[in-house]
């Protein structure tokens, strides 16, 4: 049986927080135009670093990039008595409206059939 997990607010772990990279933005997603909110459930363990985490809600397309951006944080133990502990934590990414991507360029290439 393992211990309950000690829920902390995402205000208060963003306290901890030590780093987190910007998420990635999908492809298909910067094509389809794809904007909104990702809330995730994280858990962090005694080191700080974030175990596992699942999406709870947004967009399907942008479920990959939150969940990668989640596991890649990394936070200051949460102490409770002065000793490390494992914590659940709720986080919400913002991923806004993109422009459109570029397209890959196309080139043409002359050849000067008369020179041959």
């Amino acid at each position: 049986i393992q211990p309950r997990l000690l829920n902390v607010s995402s205000s208060e772990m963003a306290g901890n927080l030590l780093s987190a990279p910007a998420p990635g933005y999908p492809m298909l997603a910067k094509f389809a135009h794809l904007q909104g909110q990702v809330v995730v459930e994280a858990v962090v363990d005694r080191n700080g670093n974030v175990s596992r985490a699942r999406v709870l809600s947004g967009h399907r397309l942008l479920h990959g990039a939150a969940v990668d951006e989640v596991l890649s944080r990394s936070y200051r133990p949460y102490l409770v008595h002065g000793h490390p502990v494992e914590v659940s934590t709720t986080i919400t990414l913002d991923f806004p409206p993109s422009s459109t991507p570029s397209l890959p360029r196309q080139t043409a290439t002359y050849v000067d059939l008369q020179a041959r």
